[in-house]
Protein backbone atom coordinates (compact mmCIF):
# COMPACT_ATOMS: atom_id res chain seq x y z
CA UNK A 1 0.00 0.00 0.00
CA UNK A 2 2.86 2.37 0.80
CA UNK A 3 4.30 1.94 -2.70
CA UNK A 4 0.95 2.55 -4.33
CA UNK A 5 0.35 5.85 -2.56
CA UNK A 6 3.97 6.98 -2.88
CA UNK A 7 3.96 6.37 -6.65
CA UNK A 8 0.58 8.08 -7.00
CA UNK A 9 1.73 11.04 -4.91
CA UNK A 10 4.90 11.50 -6.99
CA UNK A 11 2.92 11.44 -10.24
CA UNK A 12 0.30 13.74 -8.78
CA UNK A 13 2.92 16.28 -7.65
CA UNK A 14 4.57 16.24 -11.09
CA UNK A 15 1.23 17.00 -12.71
CA UNK A 16 0.49 19.79 -10.23
CA UNK A 17 3.91 21.39 -10.63
CA UNK A 18 3.90 20.95 -14.42
CA UNK A 19 1.91 24.14 -14.88
CA UNK A 20 -0.54 22.57 -17.32
CA UNK A 21 -3.62 23.31 -15.24
CA UNK A 22 -5.62 26.49 -14.78
CA UNK A 23 -4.95 27.90 -11.26
CA UNK A 24 -8.49 27.08 -10.12
CA UNK A 25 -8.18 23.49 -11.27
CA UNK A 26 -4.68 23.22 -9.79
CA UNK A 27 -6.04 24.37 -6.43
CA UNK A 28 -8.80 21.78 -6.67
CA UNK A 29 -6.38 18.95 -7.52
CA UNK A 30 -4.02 19.99 -4.71
CA UNK A 31 -6.72 18.92 -2.26
CA UNK A 32 -6.43 15.36 -3.57
CA UNK A 33 -3.24 14.99 -1.48
CA UNK A 34 -5.41 14.54 1.58
CA UNK A 35 -8.48 13.19 -0.22
CA UNK A 36 -6.82 9.95 -1.32
CA UNK A 37 -5.69 8.83 2.15
CA UNK A 38 -8.99 9.97 3.66
CA UNK A 39 -11.01 7.95 1.17
CA UNK A 40 -8.70 4.97 1.57
CA UNK A 41 -9.28 5.03 5.32
CA UNK A 42 -13.05 5.32 4.90
CA UNK A 43 -13.12 2.44 2.41
CA UNK A 44 -10.93 0.36 4.70
CA UNK A 45 -13.20 0.98 7.70
CA UNK A 46 -16.21 -0.02 5.61
CA UNK A 47 -14.51 -3.31 4.73
CA UNK A 48 -12.83 -3.86 8.13
CA UNK A 49 -14.75 -2.09 10.91
CA UNK A 50 -12.32 -3.38 13.53
CA UNK A 51 -9.47 -1.34 12.05
CA UNK A 52 -5.99 -2.50 11.22
CA UNK A 53 -3.70 -1.30 8.45
CA UNK A 54 -5.34 0.29 5.43
CA UNK A 55 -5.49 -2.36 2.73
CA UNK A 56 -4.20 -2.08 -0.82
CA UNK A 57 -7.73 -2.77 -2.05
CA UNK A 58 -9.08 0.24 -0.14
CA UNK A 59 -6.24 2.39 -1.48
CA UNK A 60 -6.85 1.32 -5.08
CA UNK A 61 -10.56 1.99 -4.60
CA UNK A 62 -9.72 5.50 -3.35
CA UNK A 63 -7.45 6.13 -6.35
CA UNK A 64 -10.17 4.96 -8.72
CA UNK A 65 -12.68 7.23 -7.05
CA UNK A 66 -10.29 10.19 -7.32
CA UNK A 67 -9.81 9.52 -11.04
CA UNK A 68 -13.58 9.58 -11.43
CA UNK A 69 -13.82 12.84 -9.47
CA UNK A 70 -10.98 14.41 -11.50
CA UNK A 71 -12.82 13.74 -14.75
CA UNK A 72 -15.88 15.54 -13.40
CA UNK A 73 -13.77 18.40 -12.04
CA UNK A 74 -12.20 18.96 -15.47
CA UNK A 75 -15.65 19.10 -17.04
CA UNK A 76 -17.05 21.45 -14.40
CA UNK A 77 -14.05 23.79 -14.38
CA UNK A 78 -13.95 23.68 -18.17
CA UNK A 79 -16.60 26.36 -18.42
CA UNK A 80 -14.32 28.69 -16.45
CA UNK A 81 -10.94 27.54 -17.67
CA UNK A 82 -11.94 27.22 -21.33
CA UNK A 83 -14.49 29.96 -21.97
CA UNK A 84 -13.88 29.72 -25.73
CA UNK A 85 -15.29 26.19 -25.64
CA UNK A 86 -18.42 27.41 -23.88
CA UNK A 87 -18.75 30.16 -26.49
CA UNK A 88 -18.23 27.62 -29.27
CA UNK A 89 -21.01 25.48 -27.87
CA UNK A 90 -23.31 28.50 -27.70
CA UNK A 91 -22.57 29.57 -31.29
CA UNK A 92 -22.93 25.99 -32.55
CA UNK A 93 -26.30 25.56 -30.80
CA UNK A 94 -27.50 28.88 -32.24
CA UNK A 95 -26.32 27.88 -35.72
CA UNK A 96 -28.22 24.60 -35.55
CA UNK A 97 -31.32 26.39 -34.27
CA UNK A 98 -31.20 28.85 -37.17
CA UNK A 99 -30.57 31.90 -34.97
CA UNK A 100 -27.51 32.73 -37.09
CA UNK A 101 -27.43 32.64 -40.89
CA UNK A 102 -25.35 29.79 -42.32
CA UNK A 103 -22.85 32.39 -43.64
CA UNK A 104 -21.97 35.09 -41.11
CA UNK A 105 -19.31 37.46 -39.81
CA UNK A 106 -18.05 38.03 -36.30
CA UNK A 107 -20.10 41.23 -36.23
CA UNK A 108 -23.28 39.23 -36.91
CA UNK A 109 -22.82 37.35 -33.64
CA UNK A 110 -21.58 40.42 -31.78
CA UNK A 111 -24.80 42.27 -32.63
CA UNK A 112 -26.84 39.50 -30.98
CA UNK A 113 -25.31 40.46 -27.57
CA UNK A 114 -25.34 36.90 -26.25
CA UNK A 115 -23.91 36.40 -22.76
CA UNK A 116 -20.20 35.56 -22.87
CA UNK A 117 -19.93 36.52 -26.53
CA UNK A 118 -20.06 40.29 -26.32
CA UNK A 119 -16.64 41.18 -27.68
CA UNK A 120 -15.03 40.21 -30.97
CA UNK A 121 -12.07 38.55 -29.24
CA UNK A 122 -14.30 36.05 -27.40
CA UNK A 123 -16.27 35.35 -30.57
CA UNK A 124 -13.11 34.76 -32.61
CA UNK A 125 -11.77 32.39 -29.95
CA UNK A 126 -15.03 30.43 -30.00
CA UNK A 127 -15.00 30.34 -33.80
CA UNK A 128 -11.43 28.99 -33.72
CA UNK A 129 -12.72 26.06 -31.67
CA UNK A 130 -15.50 25.47 -34.18
CA UNK A 131 -13.12 25.66 -37.16
CA UNK A 132 -10.63 23.32 -35.45
CA UNK A 133 -13.45 20.76 -35.12
CA UNK A 134 -14.41 21.40 -38.77
CA UNK A 135 -17.91 22.51 -37.80
CA UNK A 136 -17.50 25.98 -39.25
CA UNK A 137 -15.44 26.95 -42.29
CA UNK A 138 -13.48 30.22 -42.33
CA UNK A 139 -13.63 32.03 -45.67
CA UNK A 140 -11.07 34.73 -46.47
CA UNK A 141 -12.45 37.56 -48.60
CA UNK A 142 -9.65 39.43 -50.40
CA UNK A 143 -9.42 43.22 -50.28
CA UNK A 144 -10.19 43.37 -54.00
CA UNK A 145 -13.69 42.05 -53.31
CA UNK A 146 -14.40 44.16 -50.23
CA UNK A 147 -13.20 47.44 -51.67
CA UNK A 148 -10.95 47.97 -48.66
CA UNK A 149 -9.33 45.65 -46.20
CA UNK A 150 -9.53 41.86 -46.42
CA UNK A 151 -12.41 40.36 -44.45
CA UNK A 152 -13.37 37.01 -43.04
CA UNK A 153 -16.68 35.23 -43.12
CA UNK A 154 -17.69 31.97 -41.55
CA UNK A 155 -19.96 29.31 -42.92
CA UNK A 156 -21.53 26.38 -41.17
CA UNK A 157 -19.97 23.20 -42.56
CA UNK A 158 -22.79 21.23 -44.21
CA UNK A 159 -20.95 17.99 -43.32
CA UNK A 160 -20.67 18.89 -39.63
CA UNK A 161 -22.14 16.47 -37.10
CA UNK A 162 -21.64 18.06 -33.70
CA UNK A 163 -19.32 19.56 -31.15
CA UNK A 164 -17.68 16.89 -29.00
Amino acid sequence: MVYITRDWRQDHEKQLRGGGHHPALESHFAKYRSLVPSLALIFHLIDCPLGGSVSAVATLRALSWVDYLAAHARRIYGSVTLPERTGARQIWDRLKAGDVPTTFKVRTIQQKCWAGLGDAKAIRAALEVLTSHNLVLAIEIPASQTGGRPAEEYRMNPKAEGLP
